[in-house]
């Protein structure tokens, strides 16, 4: 089992090497497409988990409890502190910027 108890997964996202996916209580784990075994376990939800998204080194979750949370794959970067609503949709991309005008 990937977690105690059984949750129904709510959101599912991959790229070339994870898998990522949330259940309906807010937990969110990440797949190796490597070696098909769980690499990380998050569970800074409180509630449903509404939105989720990954990068080549970061997976992005939104939650009902209206928190975002970013997690870099080898560290966890801390939560927002919420935003009074829900999260229904994230997206990552990738940015580009110059120091020159």
């Amino acid at each position: 089992m990937l977690f105690e108890g059984v949750n129904t997964i709510r959101k599912i996202r991959f790229n070339d090497k994870y898998l990522a996916f949330g259940d309906i209580i807010g937990r969110v784990c990440v797949l190796s497409l490597a070696n098909n075994e769980i690499q990380y376990k998050f569970g800074e939800h409180k509630g449903e988990l509404s939105s989720l998204d990954i990068s080549d080194d970061y997976v992005v979750s939104g939650g009902v409890d209206g928190k975002v949370v970013i997690y870099k794959l080898n560290d966890n970067i801390s939560p927002n502190n919420g935003l009074n609503q829900g999260i229904h949709s994230l997206k990552t991309c990738t940015l580009t910027y110059s120091l020159t005008h």
